[in-house]
This record gives structure tokens, sequence and C-alpha cells, in this order.
């Protein structure tokens, strides 16, 4: 019997030594629940949100007087005429400030679209990383500019 407890206790010293907390997959905690620092925009920016990723959750972290529209999503499709896409194609195409296109490095085909239904181009400026661990850096915001008649 004392045999039997010894190999108890020393399998469980071993397992114990040896196991690691896991991760599961998710982020190291940090000092906030939201740990993003976005960068800094000109006044009245307008930013196009990209298509498929979550964006939502940086938002709050750009200068308060930038605007966010998402014309293409769950809810709306390019060349809708409902009052939501209504007003959000009014805000892209009546917008005077700078305007940039929220998006992740890889790029997407559906975010040229999208830019390119409202006549507009990448400026050829360097686009500005957003710093999250939620989205590992993968996020960034590029200038866009006029590309041909409206």
């Amino acid at each position: 019997m004392a045999l039997r407890y010894a190999c108890i206790v020393l399998l469980a010293t071993l397992l114990a030594g040896t196991t690691r907390p896991g991760d599961w997959g998710r982020v190291p905690f940090g000092h906030g629940y939201f740990e993003v620092k976005a960068p800094q925009l000109p006044p009245d920016s307008l930013v196009i949100v990209g298509y498929i990723h979550p964006y939502a959750y940086e938002i709050p972290f750009f200068r308060s007087d930038a605007r966010f529209v998402s014309p293409v999503n769950n809810f709306l499709a390019l060349g809708q005429k409902n009052l939501m896409a209504r007003a959000v194609e009014d805000a892209i195409r009546t917008h005077r400030g700078p305007v940039y296109l929220m998006q992740m490095r890889s790029g997407n085909s559906q975010d040229t679209a999208t830019i390119q239904y409202f006549n507009l181009a990448f400026s050829g400026e360097r686009c500005l990383g957003v710093q999250s661990p939620m989205s590992d850096n993968y996020v960034q915001v590029c200038p866009l500019k006029a590309s041909g008649p409206a």
C-alpha cells in the first residue's frame, strides 16, 4: 500500500512539475481590455471600413472627429438603394476631408471593388498600421484619393 501512495505522489509531482498553462490561442492579458494604438489621422477624416474582418472594436481609439462608414457588410451591398445604403454612399461621395480605407494588410478584392465603386484609389502614400494584439497588428488604414469623375 505504501508503494502505491509513493507512486501516486511521484506521478502527481511529475505531472504538476511538467504541466504548462494552456493559452488556447488567446492573446496574453494586458492592462486594458483592448489595447489598440490607432494612428493619428488628420482632422475631419473619413474612414471606409473594409469588408469581412471585425474592425469595430478599434474605432473608439481613433480621434473623436473621424467618421467611419461601412458600405459593404452583412446588411449592405454596393449598388443598393435603401435608405441606409444611400446615406453611406452620400457620406462617402460628399466628404471633403481626407479619406482612408481600413483593411487587413493582406488586402481584399472586395475592398478594392468598394473603393473603385466610389471612384477612389490608393493614393500611393504609406498605409498606417493599427497596433492591436487582437489582430496581430495586421490592420492598417490607407490613404485614398479620387480616381476619376464622380
